[in-house]
């Protein structure tokens, strides 16, 4: 009698505020954190290029004036295609020229020191330097 007047209340409520009682399954996949970062520079004088597009998944970062940038991301911890960097002038010749477009293919290994069943730990890569060229 009592899960009936339980159901029959949650059910009353429910329907006047839009909501159900019903509790949804959670559900979880194991995640990393990626740590990477890197440099890009002029692949014509090393010199280091401001304000490109540095993209990992769907994270992105801009070069800063010394052409670093970093990028830190949780994910699941395998990519589903070769994992790459997608490196980008979006500003053209306001970074002190027009640089060509590049795809860095990325060795990134498998994930330390997780902590448990969900969390497979950390893959990081670290001091990646870029060259781009100019684009003519």
């Amino acid at each position: 009698m009592r899960i009936l007047v339980s159901r029959l209340l949650c059910g009353l409520v429910g329907a006047f505020l839009g909501v159900s009682c019903h509790t949804a399954p959670e559900y979880a996949a194991p995640w990393a954190e990626y740590r990477l970062d890197g440099t890009v520079v002029s692949a014509e004088d090393d010199s280091p290029v401001k304000g490109i597009r540095v993209a990992f998944k769907e994270t992105v970062a801009l070069t800063d004036a010394n052409g670093d940038w970093q990028i830190v991301r949780r994910d699941y911890p395998v990519c589903a295609s070769p994992c790459s960097l997608e490196v980008t002038d979006p500003d053209g010749p306001e970074n002190g020229g027009t640089f060509q477009a590049a795809t860095v293919p990325l060795n990134l290994g498998e994930p330390r020191g997780g902590k448990g069943t969900w969390d497979m730990g950390t893959i990081e890569l670290h001091g990646l330097v870029v060259r781009l060229g100019n684009a003519r």
